[in-house]
């Protein structure tokens, strides 16, 4: 995977693996399957595993390296796949010898970084010994805090075979680093349009990560268009009509984490079920019906733009 390569894999909308579980909390790879070629369908250009969405958090390291080549054959060719993983540095660098042993073409590396443990030359270390075994996307969230935008500019300028950075910081930081990667490898924005269209007029932003890609692709496409044809007053009208009553008023309203929410809505679409693996909660009935007829709304005002 060069870079030119992994911008295309990181161009546009992206939906990132949400892994699904039964209601006993298992792992459901009949939903995962079904996701998996949902998501092909919708045109995600690169079936996305992260530390967050992938629900990493509740996982065991056996799950996580199931789940992984799971998603590598169920795409079989059709899209490329960007791996996640990070623990210490020697599992880290087995995890990787195994995606490229399955077939992932990326690796989003996230370092085991608590509370600000790790500090500037180590984690420069564990990148460049990373990139050394396979072409790494960075993550620039973690938990002690933004990876240094001096640090991400020294690893590009070192020859490292690092070909993407995600970026779940976004706001002033991800203006800032928009500026200073602006092509030398992709870029992906986290998190959702909003963020996308703040940093897309500092530099070359490929793609952002979509929410709505994941069950109602077509509102993706609205705002991809509108960015491509540079109407951006039409994707401001996007964002405002689908993105902000999504997360300020359902996903901020309903009591309910956002994976819960993300859960709940691709359940409603038949995409796998709204259950999550305790301690994280699952949306009752009651907030079932409150996110059906908020995705109803969200249907009839995608019908108001088609027309």
């Amino acid at each position: 995977m060069d870079i030119e390569r992994m911008k295309k894999a990181f161009y546009g909308p992206v939906a990132s693996i949400t892994t699904p579980f039964t209601r006993s909390g298992e792992v459901d790879f009949d939903a995962l399957g079904k996701m998996v070629d949902f998501y092909v369908t919708a045109g995600s250009p690169t079936m996305l595993l992260t530390y967050g969405d992938s629900m990493y958090t509740i996982l065991t390291d056996q799950e996580i390296a199931e789940i992984t080549k799971f998603v590598i054959v169920q795409t079989a060719g059709r899209s490329t796949v960007t791996a996640c993983g990070g623990w210490a540095l020697n599992k880290t660098l087995e995890f990787a010898d195994s995606c490229r042993e399955w077939g992932a073409d990326a690796f989003m590396v996230r370092p085991p970084e608590w509370a600000g443990s790790c500090n500037p030359e180590t984690l420069e270390v564990y990148f460049t010994a990373s990139a050394k075994r396979f072409p790494i996307v960075l993550m620039t969230s973690l938990l002690g805090g933004p990876l240094p935008l001096h640090m991400i500019d020294k690893l590009l300028d070192s020859g490292a075979d690092i070909v993407g950075i995600k970026d779940d910081v976004c706001a002033y930081y991800g203006r800032q680093l928009a500026a200073l990667i602006d092509g030398r490898c992709a870029f992906l924005s986290g998190g959702r349009k909003t963020h996308h269209f703040d940093q897309h007029f500092y530099g070359e932003v490929n793609g952002y990560l979509s929410v709505y890609l994941r069950f109602l692709p077509a509102v993706s496409r609205l705002y991809h268009n509108a960015i491509i044809n540079k109407d951006y007053e039409r994707a401001a009208l996007v964002i405002k009509t689908f993105d902000l009553p999504f997360f300020d008023e359902l996903a901020a309203g309903i009591g309910l984490h956002f994976s819960a929410v993300i859960h709940a809505v691709m359940e409603v679409y038949g995409i796998c079920q709204r259950w999550q693996r305790l301690p994280y909660p699952s949306a009752t009935d009651a907030q079932m019906e409150i996110i059906r007829d908020f995705m109803k709304r969200m249907e009839k005002a995608l019908q108001g733009f088609e027309d």
